[in-house]
């Protein structure tokens, strides 16, 4: 167990004239609405929300919510239920989430570019009376909302006068928010968000970053998933300003101007978007007023960090986090360009206030230090659970035995803790595959595909192969799109072992991203059956024997219009696919050769002279002699041939 004694290291942060709004740590047991009120009372007409030229300062904005939260009374009641939210990436969405807290209820904001059918589910799922929509959105709403809840257009409520604060009085543990999350087994589960929880985090993010009413912080995606609540409320509650825009709408070169223009001094980037618009961006282009940049949510690699660093002014900080929708923030550190990229896996530092990390493996018990294994949340003002999924609450969430008031939440995230108690993420659990019995983990081969100078964006998965067997598939983004395949693949033999280098490599455009950023697996396409783009020129079977051949390797291999030269692991070949491909030879051409041969006659050409020279009594002598050297290759020496392709 790490201590959450702050080390004087954790947070080096350069100095800044900055003078943010006080935010004490008592308020973390009182409400989101009565931080944000205290807000508004001390900076009333500073700007709170700024799209374009229409800007709303932070009475504005209270004026609003009032208003939504006078309407929701008369129309619901004061009791405490889920308000769903379909709307677009604008202020009146920021007003109908603050107008539905004040009314002690809860809100879910769901994605309009969903299909009505997830849709349905979800509020289904949510059991919520009302939904409250934007005129552009009305016609999916009446289609989505069925018998049960009630459609409240939000033009249809006041947003004249008025806006006297509601006077409820709303305990901590009362639940803030319901955030979907698509959950391992496929089917979206909503994590639970108290007032506690949100304003843990928001007073941490004031506090170590500084966030004062000079900033202007970007919001880069649709309040749907917990990262972008989190990034619009912990704004609004420390007198920043708050910059919507939904850059799913944009193309990447079109982020990162915006980013530029709008003098954006705090960005939180969900770190897929991120690699695309860096990688769009010119070489010499600068964000001159961005101080900080707070990196987290996925898988940071060095290659990130080395980029985006050349776009900043030296002044500019990184920080990097682990958080969860469960568990709010949980360690957190500036970044030292002269410690924390030496590795791979940049470390996302030491646990944060009322938080502690555990490591422990599959049976729940502790591994040994700097040893990879489940990271275990400890602490306070937790989740309190999933909405709805009893079982998957007991499941995740347990009580801790010694102090009623902790609890343990298992995270399903791998990482390992560094001798001086930083934590080092390393991703899902998914992110570990069996290949041909190694386990593999695809975040070094991400980090190392990015670390080649062609790459700009990378993405690894275990994909079903063309024998039913996982095998490793990378999809890529080159800066080059004639780079050859070939050459990547050797790029990646130089540093990783064989058994980790990808079977297929797919080119694509960009990466398709979800709704929060990350990388879309569901959007990625399964690796097709043309020949990859290598380095060797086509050459077509001529004989009969390079025709059987040939047949035979596009059969196993799942590939189509291979050339007689073309190496076997170039095309996706390993030894678990030579080992098929070799018993088929035998009995094709009534020969018995090892399957270390296919490593060396790694062609169909050299193939075929082997074969054909096994019928030829004049050489046949030779070939007994060649198999026998083949049997003496030891497992290294195979595992050499491999990597060396021919």
């Amino acid at each position: 167990m790490v201590s959450t004694e702050r080390r004087t290291d954790a947070l080096s942060l350069t100095p800044q004239p900055r003078s943010p709004l006080p935010f004490d740590a008592t308020e973390v047991e009182g409400s989101v609405v009565a931080r944000f009120e205290k807000v508004v009372a001390l900076c009333a007409d500073h700007v709170a929300v700024e799209i374009g030229p229409h800007r709303l300062t932070y009475a504005e904005l209270n004026q609003q919510a009032n208003q939504v939260a006078a309407s929701l009374l008369d129309l619901a009641g004061p009791a405490a239920e889920p308000v769903a939210l379909l709307m677009a990436h604008d202020t009146p969405l920021l007003a109908a989430i603050l107008g539905i807290l004040k009314t002690g209820k809860f809100f879910s904001v769901l994605d309009p570019d969903h299909p009505p059918a997830y849709l349905s589910a979800l509020l289904d799922d949510l059991d919520a009376r009302w939904l409250i929509v934007d005129t552009a959105h009305a016609e999916v709403a009446e289609e989505i909302a069925g018998k049960k809840r009630r459609v409240v257009i939000i033009r249809t409520l006041t947003l004249e006068e008025g806006g006297i604060n509601p006077t409820l009085l709303l305990p901590s543990d009362a639940p803030a928010a319901i955030l979907y999350t698509s959950g391992s087994t496929g089917r979206p589960k909503g994590v639970l968000r108290s007032h506690r929880l949100t304003l843990h985090r928001a007073w941490l993010d004031h506090n170590e970053l500084t966030t004062g009413s000079d900033d202007r912080i970007a919001s880069l995606v649709l309040p749907v998933f917990t990262g972008a609540v989190s990034n619009m409320l912990n704004t609004l509650l420390s007198g920043a300003t708050l910059l919507p825009f939904d850059a799913r709408y944009h193309a990447a070169d079109e982020v990162g101007a915006w980013i530029a223009r709008q003098g954006i001094t705090l960005l939180r980037p969900p770190l897929g978007l991120m690699r695309q618009f860096l990688a769009a961006l010119e070489p010499k282009a600068i964000f001159p007023r961005l101080r900080l940049v707070d990196l987290g949510g996925d898988v940071l690699y060095r290659q990130d960090v080395v980029r985006f660093r050349q776009h900043v002014l030296p002044t500019c900080q990184f920080m990097h986090r682990y958080a969860t929708s469960e568990t709010g923030v949980v360690t957190r550190m500036s970044i030292d360009p002269t410690r924390d990229l030496e590795n791979d896996f940049i470390s996302v530092g030491y646990p944060v206030p009322d938080r502690e990390v555990l490591i422990l493996d599959e049976a729940r018990r502790p591994v040994p230090p700097g040893e990879v294994g489940e990271i275990v949340v400890r602490g306070k003002s937790l989740a309190p659970g999933y909405w709805r999924r009893p079982e998957l609450t007991d499941e995740r969430f347990t009580p801790d035995p010694a102090l009623p008031s902790l609890s343990h939440y298992y995270t399903g995230d791998l990482g390992r803790l560094l001798p001086d108690g930083r934590l080092v993420f390393m991703g899902r659990r998914d992110s570990q595959a069996k290949i041909r019995g190694y386990s593999v983990g695809l975040g070094t081969i991400e980090s190392a595909l990015l670390d080649l100078p062609v790459v700009s964006e990378a993405a690894v998965f275990a994909q079903p192969g063309p024998a039913d067997e996982k095998r490793i598939v990378a999809y890529v983004v080159l800066k080059d799109k004639s780079y050859p395949i070939d050459h990547l693949r050797r790029g990646l033999a130089e540093v990783l072992p064989a058994h980790m280098l990808p079977s297929a490599f797919v080119t694509l455009d960009a990466l398709p991203l979800t709704a929060n950023g990350k990388v879309n697996r569901l959007g990625l396409p399964l690796p097709g059956r043309e020949r990859p783009a290598l380095a060797t020129a086509f050459v077509a079977p001529q004989t009969t024997t390079e025709r059987q051949l040939a047949s035979l390797w596009q059969d196993v291999l799942g590939a189509e219009g291979i050339g007689i030269h073309d190496p076997f692991t170039d095309l996706g070949g390993d030894s678990l696919l030579a080992s098929q491909v070799v018993s088929r030879i035998n009995r094709a051409f009534q020969v018995s050769i090892p399957v270390r041969l296919l490593l060396q006659a790694a062609t169909i050409a050299d193939m075929a002279v082997l074969l054909d020279a096994s019928g030829d009594e004049r050489r046949a002598e030779g070939l007994p002699d060649l198999i026998a050297e083949m049997e003496q290759l030891s497992e290294a020496e195979a595992e050499r041939l491999l990597r060396q392709g021919d």
